[in-house]
Parts: C-alpha cells; structure tokens; sequence
C-alpha cells in the first residue's frame, strides 16, 4: 500500500492533551495523526466544518507551536483539520513531527518496492499506534523485508507482530536502529 497523500502522515502515540480553541471556548484534543498539512485529533468541543479553530501543540523542551486550522471533517468525536497557510508556519510544523518522530511519540510506515521485494520503512516509534497497519502490511500487502534503521522507540505492542515474523521466517530485517536492535537482540 504506497501512500498516495502529498505529504506523510504519521501516527501520534504518548503525547500529552493539547489545548483547542474556538471563539472563546477552550477544550483538550488528543492528537492522532499529523502532516505538514494537517491533523486528526479527538475532542469533546463540537466543531463544525469549515469552522477556525487555534491549536496549542507543545512537547517538553520544544518551542510550542501555535496554529490555525480549518476543520474539514469531523465523525463523532474525531476531526479532522487542514493548516492555515504560511511559510514560517510551515516551517514550524514540519520540525515538530521531525522532533515527533525522534522522540518516539509519532511514527510513520511506508511500504516501498526495490527488485521486486516489498519493504516496509518505519520511522519513530514502533508502537501501538502502528500494530494495525503493521498486521496489514504483513497479512495483506505481503511485505519482505521490514526497514527499521530510523526506529527511534520500540514498546512491546509495536514490537511484538515484527518479532512473530522474524522469527517465522516471513519477514527480513533490512537494517536496524540501535534502540530496535537492543529491543530485538536483548
């Protein structure tokens, strides 16, 4: 399954409630999952489509970022939202999710083909906000070999599906990341 998005999404795992806003109204969202343009978060404040609402997303010891979004969708409780335009804004966005993904809070999975082997990219952390897409990509995609060299968190959720296929044979590690390693090897 190639992502066919023009930018990346990755899944958010461990952070803490941000603030939302709306005209005056204040609430907590939870983040699911972020690009470069845009989020899925879930909140108990009833957002409309089209409406503007400002996000507070912080990490500790990160400069917090503050931005617009536009909702674009919404089904219960999850919306999802574009960013408001702007190139420092942009700038902003990206080095949060570069930081997300080094600390292990987010984490985004690819499925590329070289040589007609399938391989499987992940990147951040390998945890349970993965174990769905990493069940599909074995059972459903069939994927060859798993590329763990930017794995910068492992837990067990996220560890345990690679493990069951490594050790089966279904599955060739490609390269990996020293935490993934240690994870593995221990």
């Amino acid at each position: 399954m190639q992502e066919k998005r023009r930018h990346q999404r990755v899944k958010c795992a461990g952070m803490s409630p941000f603030c939302i806003g709306v005209f005056g109204t204040e609430g907590k969202a939870e983040l699911e999952n972020i690009s470069s343009s845009g989020l899925m978060m879930r909140s108990d404040l009833q957002l409309a489509i089209g409406r503007t609402v400002g996000v507070a997303l912080a990490l500790p010891n990160f400069p917090s970022l503050y931005a617009s979004l536009t909702v674009v969708s919404r089904l219960g409780g999850l919306v999802g939202a574009r960013f408001r335009a702007g190139p420092l804004n942009q700038v902003l966005i990206d080095a949060l999710i570069v930081e997300m993904l080094s600390r292990g809070v987010a984490s985004a999975a690819n499925v590329h083909e070289i040589g007609g082997r399938k391989i499987l990219r992940v990147a951040g952390g390998l945890n349970e906000s993965l174990t769905e897409d990493l069940i599909y990509f074995f059972e459903r995609v069939g994927v060859d070999e798993l590329d763990a060299s930017e794995v910068t968190m492992v837990n067990v959720a996220g560890l345990t599906p690679c493990l069951e296929r490594l050790r089966e044979g279904k599955l060739v590690l490609r390269a990996g990341s020293p935490c993934f390693n240690q994870a593995v090897y221990a």
